[in-house]
């Protein structure tokens, strides 16, 4: 049987890949992500498949000799899973059917550590029920005397032919990517026409556990993060120096000046952490407001009363907003972050 792989790229392309993917979807400011990236933990497995073409011609008759049902196909392709012997589903696979594969050899790759390929054992019995399960059907027919019956037809493994049969194995990449003090680990990746497959760990925004595509890398911490919003900022842009930060990484100072932790200590002002519970802060303090100057339009008195309620409701409005923020002191900030 011949033994075939799918390629395995050299982990200087993926390195350069991922480091590529990180540029092109994530802001990382004012350091470069090349500068803050580093790789480790690298292993490659292979995973066994059999890809084979087979034809079955299976008659079934009654007592009579009476032809009920003829399950007949010819040059069906089949992929089984060479490690639990089923029927190969794995939509990744979807993306290897134009991806040329090479005769393995023990030269196969020596830029990976652990490329090992491992043995599995061909089992025509299982291949065998694969198809003759694909094709057991259950078939209805009304004998000679009127009466309806119904015959559930399971071919042989006489009526069948396997040929072509051929073991290839798919490369699984594995590594961690390191970013300041933040990990990812990737535990599935594939390389199928110049392409990377990977698991979503890098499109996991840290603060919310949520699909992230365009956002921010923190240039504390490392964590990935979505990008600033209106109501619930998970990522944010120090206004004084423009590094890229996370929330956990975000001080405040006076009302809203979101700087880092260095520009907020060389400030000499009073500086907050980022409330945790921005986006209820400031959704009540919107409908607050809101009702508030919606009744004053509504209940009837003078323009000029008008105008001075709705100046006392915005001040009270900013001062709620300003005293929802937790404001703790520099040292629990410190804890906060080591135990972040």
């Amino acid at each position: 049987m011949t033994i075939t792989t799918y390629p395995l790229p050299d982990l200087s392309f993926v390195q350069s890949k991922f480091l590529d993917y990180l540029r092109s979807h994530y802001i990382c400011s004012s350091d470069l992500v090349d500068d803050l990236v580093t790789f480790s933990q690298f292993k490659v497995t292979f995973y066994p498949i059999y890809k084979l073409n087979y034809d079955i011609d299976a008659v079934f008759i009654t007592s009579t000799k009476r032809v009920i049902h003829r399950e007949k196909s010819e040059n069906v392709s089949l992929c089984i899973d060479g490690g639990t012997w089923e029927e190969f589903y794995n939509p990744i696979y979807t993306h290897y059917r134009k991806t040329p594969t090479q005769t393995y050899s023990s030269e196969f790759n020596s830029s990976w550590p652990s490329a090992t390929i491992p043995v599995v054992t061909y089992s025509d019995k299982s291949i065998a029920k694969i198809i003759i399960d694909r094709h057991s059907r259950t078939v209805n027919y009304i004998g000679k005397n009127g009466v309806r019956y119904s015959k559930f037809c399971v071919p042989s493994s006489r009526d069948l032919c396997v040929y072509n049969v051929v073991l290839m194995y798919i490369p699984i990449m594995k590594m961690n990517i390191d970013i300041k003090q933040s990990s990812y680990s990737i535990s599935k990746i594939y390389y199928t026409q110049d392409k990377l497959l990977f698991s979503s760990v890098l499109n996991t925004c840290v603060v919310c556990k949520k699909h992230v595509d365009r956002g921010y890398i923190c240039n504390e911490c490392g964590s990935i993060v979505h990008k600033r919003t209106f109501l619930d900022s998970h990522g944010f842009i120090c206004k004084q120096c423009g590094k890229t930060l996370c929330r956990v990484c975000t001080y405040v100072i006076g009302f809203r000046d979101y700087v880092c932790r260095d520009c907020a200590k060389r400030s000499g002002k009073p500086y907050r952490n980022v409330s945790p519970r921005m986006r209820e802060k400031n959704i009540v303090g919107l409908s607050i407001l809101a009702s508030v100057l919606l009744m004053s339009f509504i209940i009837p008195t003078s323009l000029e009363a008008k105008i001075a309620s709705i100046g006392i409701i915005i001040v009270l409005g900013l001062i709620f907003i300003f005293i929802f923020s937790s404001v703790n002191q520099e040292n629990e900030l410190d804890k906060i972050n080591l135990k972040t």
